[in-house]
């Protein structure tokens, strides 16, 4: 599944989605950016963006576009309190991946 999407409040200011592959180092390999000016939110709105895995070629193996299969995600949401102060909270999850290669 390629488009994820997280509810959210309409006085958050600032949502930042980021996918990581699976090496030591957990490199962010896709990074998003969603703000007011990107989509138009209010409350109970979705936010969408486009997964990492849309780059993957049907017609090649997986072993060879690893590049583009995220084991997991963070998604960072921050916002203005009335006093201006920001506030944000950070969800990250992993998938678990099974490959299974015919030779």
């Amino acid at each position: 599944m390629c488009a994820k999407s997280f509810h959210y409040c309409s006085s958050k200011r600032s949502r930042r989605i980021y996918e990581y592959d699976s090496t030591d180092e957990l490199n962010v390999i896709n990074q998003t950016e969603i703000t007011n000016s990107t989509q138009n939110l209010s409350d109970s709105s979705t936010i969408s963006f486009t997964s990492i895995p849309a780059k993957l070629d049907p017609s090649q193996p997986i072993q060879d576009q690893l590049e583009y299969h995220p084991i997991g995600i963070i998604v960072k949401i921050s916002w203005y309190t009335p006093n201006d102060k920001v506030v944000s909270d950070t969800f990250v999850w992993e998938y678990m991946v099974v490959l299974t290669i015919v030779v």
